[in-house]
């Protein structure tokens, strides 16, 4: 297996592989982007192989704590105008419910 998604979209493609294991949102993107006339061919396991959630982390430092601030500030507002909503809906985005990660 290749360290690029992307190359192994093409194995998968040529049938030298049968699955590749990749972020549903990555695999969309790449479907979309880089094989937008065969996209409809690739699909997605109706279980998942492995669930995660993408997070971010700061050191408990009191100079993050305004960090921390503005990021929580700024992502409550992108939700408040729609935005966040409307950058998921484009960029199609498969979200999962909080807390449910490893389940």
């Amino acid at each position: 297996m290749a360290n690029n998604d992307q190359i192994n979209f093409r194995k998968l493609q040529v049938a030298r592989f049968d699955l590749v294991i990749v972020d549903e949102n990555v695999g969309n993107y790449i479907a979309r982007s880089q094989f937008a006339q065969q996209a409809g061919s690739f699909h997605s396991l109706d279980t998942p192989y492995f669930r995660s959630e993408n997070v971010m982390m700061m050191h408990r430092e009191p100079a993050n704590a305004e960090l921390l601030a503005r990021f929580n500030h700024s992502l409550e507002r992108l939700r408040k105008s729609g935005a966040y909503d409307a950058i998921v809906n484009r960029r199609r985005l498969v979200l999962m419910p909080s807390g449910a990660a490893g389940s």
